[in-house]
C-alpha cells in the first residue's frame, strides 16, 4: 500500500472514531459549493493534501539486500471541519473549538513506522460568520515510500570446457 493511501486511511480512521463527526471525505470546496455537491451531513471533515516534494535516496536495507526508498522533505495537509448549529454565536463557537480540539488530539495520536509523528502547523478560523463555520487546521509530517526491494546477489555457474575438441 502507498503512504498516500496508508496516511489517508489513518486520518480516516481516526476522525470517523469521533462520535460527533458525521462526515469525511477528499475537500472539494464543499462548504462554497454546497448547493452543487453531493449532500453531506455535519459536523464534517475534509482533507486537502498538498504537493509531495519526493526526494530519492537509496538505503542498504533486508541485510544484503537493497531497496530504493523516496522521502518527501515535508509533507503537509489541512482539515477543513466545518460546524453548524442552531446554538448561540457563542456556544457555537465554544463546540466548534472542542470538535477541533477532539480533531487535533486524533491526528496527533496517529502512529506508522512510514509516517513521522504528526505535528499542528496554523490554524486558520472561519471571520465571516455565516454557516457553517469552517475551521482550517494544517498539519505537517515527513513520509517514507519504500519502493521494490532487489535482492540481486551474483549467482555462480559452473562451466565446463571440453578442451578435447578444439
Amino acid at each position: 500500500m502507498s503512504v498516500k493511501k496508508e496516511l489517508y486511511l489513518l486520518i480516516k480512521s481516526a476522525v470517523t472514531a469521533i462520535p460527533s463527526v458525521e462526515t469525511f471525505g477528499k475537500f472539494n470546496n464543499q462548504f462554497e459549493t454546497e448547493e452543487d455537491e453531493c449532500p453531506f451531513n455535519n459536523p464534517s471533515v475534509f482533507i486537502e493534501m498538498s504537493e509531495i516534494p519526493w526526494l530519492p535516496q537509496s538505503q542498504n536495507a533486508f541485510n544484503s539486500g537493497q531497496t530504493q526508498e523516496q522521502e518527501s522533505e515535508e509533507f503537509q495537509f489541512t482539515l477543513h471541519i466545518g460546524y453548524w448549529s442552531q446554538e448561540d454565536e457563542e456556544d457555537k463557537f465554544l463546540a466548534l473549538l472542542d470538535l477541533v480540539d477532539e480533531v487535533y488530539r486524533a491526528i496527533t495520536s496517529i502512529e506508522s513506522v512510514n509516517i513521522n509523528p504528526i505535528k499542528r502547523v496554523s490554524e486558520v478560523d472561519d471571520t465571516d460568520h455565516t454557516e457553517p463555520i469552517v475551521w482550517q487546521t494544517t498539519f505537517s509530517t515527513m513520509l517514507t515510500e519504500c519502493g521494490v526491494a532487489t535482492n540481486e546477489t551474483a549467482q555462480t555457474v559452473d562451466v565446463v570446457v571440453n578442451s578435447s575438441n578444439v
